[in-house]
């Protein structure tokens, strides 16, 4: 920050805050968007621990 030229019409704490908190909301927002798409986009499905179980058997078994 450059104190030598304040700004002409400073901001107010409340303003920067709010500011700051609307970006923030804003920003968590667009990301979970994203990843709420993503796996429809990418083609990726959810596992079971038992199907994760066995995928890693029938992998290590083609050694």
């Amino acid at each position: 920050m450059n104190h030598r030229n304040p700004p002409a019409h400073p901001i107010s704490g409340a303003a920067l805050v709010t500011s700051h908190t609307t970006r923030i909301a804003a920003a968590i927002a667009a990301t979970l968007t994203t990843a709420a798409a993503m796996p429809a986009i990418a083609g990726v499905q959810a596992m079971t621990s038992d199907e994760m179980v066995e995928t890693y058997v029938k992998d290590s078994r083609r050694d």
